[in-house]
């Protein structure tokens, strides 16, 4: 799945690549959506960064993603 953003509006951003789904990531994200699939919908706004920010600590980051900004480690 890719997101449409920068295809409709013409932008370029020179910190996002974009890679294709591997047959392992798309397990992970099947997974996933499954996990959030209860609440989709239901939370707006900033109520959704609580749940979202419990999912997102148990996700492994493998040693190639950087995140710009940051020194070191996240």
């Amino acid at each position: 799945m890719q997101s449409n953003f920068l295809k409709n509006t013409g932008a370029e951003a020179h910190w996002l690549v974009i890679h294709p789904l591997s047959q392992e990531d798309s397990v992970a994200a099947a997974a996933l959506r499954s996990v959030v699939a209860p609440v989709k919908g239901k939370l707006e706004g900033t109520a959704g960064s609580g749940p979202l920010d419990g999912i997102m600590e148990r996700v492994a980051v493998t040693e190639s993603v950087t995140f710009p900004g940051t020194i070191g480690k996240p």
